[in-house]
């Protein structure tokens, strides 16, 4: 579900000039909001779902301020971070072009998102 949910809106354009508004080194980057300052959202949540998968380095969650309040702020794990598995979606993991993912920075834009076929 969660999968398709991010997979719609990227074919929709949602996430085409969005900005990373929360990186910490170490920890994560978080992007996917219009305002640049981490409030913005799509304006629709969708549910959680918990899975077995651990935030392992490269994998991509959902953020939330709680359960079932994902919208469209999507995070990378810079490295493990297994307290956050049990709390937020794992769905993607990252295969390819991991040093631009190390090189974001607080700010940084999405320019364009696309489905690769």
């Amino acid at each position: 579900y969660t999968s398709a949910h991010f997979y719609q809106r990227v074919s929709k354009g949602y996430y085409d000039d969005t900005v990373f508004a929360r990186v910490i080194g170490n920890f994560v980057v978080q992007g996917g909001e219009h305002h640049g300052d981490g409030s913005g959202s799509s304006g629709e949540t969708i549910r959680e779902e918990i899975n077995r998968y651990s935030h392992i380095e490269g994998t991509v969650g959902m953020a939330s301020l709680g359960k079932d309040t994902a919208q469209s702020q999507f995070f990378v794990n810079l490295r493990p971070n297994l307290h956050l598995d049990r709390r937020y979606t794992v769905f993607a993991k990252v295969t390819s072009g991991w040093d631009t993912i190390e090189s974001i920075s607080l700010g940084d834009w999405i320019i364009k998102a696309e489905v690769l076929k």
